[in-house]
């Protein structure tokens, strides 16, 4: 790399000084190239007495009187250089609750986690080192001023099963297009240190928390895939 770079420096720089006036035209009239030996590097005579050297990146133009105008970036891409690929978008499935509630798009691999709860569903991921939870409540119909008041339900339901869990901070989101309030949390999944999220919303009168977690030494590496999953929370029409 270092070595295309000074040849494609001296090929320019050899362009700039060396012009002195202009090369024989064609025949014709016609303007004609030169190639000096540098990558990408063009020169070009003009019979009026003018030089254009177009490199990757710059294009200059001389008068023949030692004057020069830098035109607009050249735009001519070096093909040599292949523009790199996308990543591939992880492969999801689309979890659609049995009753309507709402769908999930939950990443290719996860296994789903019994629950003794039939309000909770959650999956977890094949090592077991990070899953989501929602859980739905429909023993009644929740008001979305309600909201507030749910969350600090929500945060005493997970305090008593997570009695070393401690809240890291709370501030209002969404979930699924609907307000909700946010708590981050750090607690001890079977001795090993987790970080986690919980979503506390209102959806068509249900009172709706999901929550992503994953062991602290990983959460970074799997905090894009957790939000991926927390964002493609749709709440069902029923």
């Amino acid at each position: 790399m270092r070595g295309s770079m000074t040849g494609w420096l001296a090929g320019l720089t050899l362009a700039l000084f060396a012009f002195c006036g202009s090369a024989p035209a064609h025949d014709d009239g016609t303007k004609h190239t030169h190639r000096v030996d540098a990558p990408g590097v063009d020169i070009i005579d003009r019979d009026d007495g003018t030089r254009r050297i177009r490199a990757p990146f710059v294009d200059i133009e001389l008068d023949g009187r030692g004057g020069e105008r830098v035109r607009a970036p050249f735009t001519d891409v070096d093909t040599r250089v292949p523009a790199p690929k996308p990543a591939p978008a992880p492969k999801t499935f689309l979890y659609a609750h049995p009753d309507g509630l709402y769908t999930l798009a939950v990443p290719a691999g996860w296994q789903p986690m019994g629950a003794a709860d039939p309000s909770v569903v959650g999956f977890h991921d094949p090592s077991g080192a990070a899953a989501v939870k929602v859980m739905v409540l429909a023993d009644r119909r929740y008001d979305a001023a309600e909201l507030q008041s749910v969350a600090q339900a929500a945060w005493a339901r997970c305090q008593a099963a997570l009695p070393d869990v401690k809240a890291l901070g709370r501030i209002n989101a969404e979930l699924g297009g609907c307000p909700a309030v946010r708590t981050d949390v750090i607690f001890a999944q079977k001795g090993v240190p987790n970080r986690g999220v919980m979503f506390v919303s209102i959806h068509n009168g249900r009172a709706v928390t999901l929550t992503i977690r994953a062991s602290a030494a990983k959460f970074d590496d799997l905090m894009p895939t957790l939000y991926a999953i927390a964002g493609s929370y749709k709440s069902g029409g029923k």
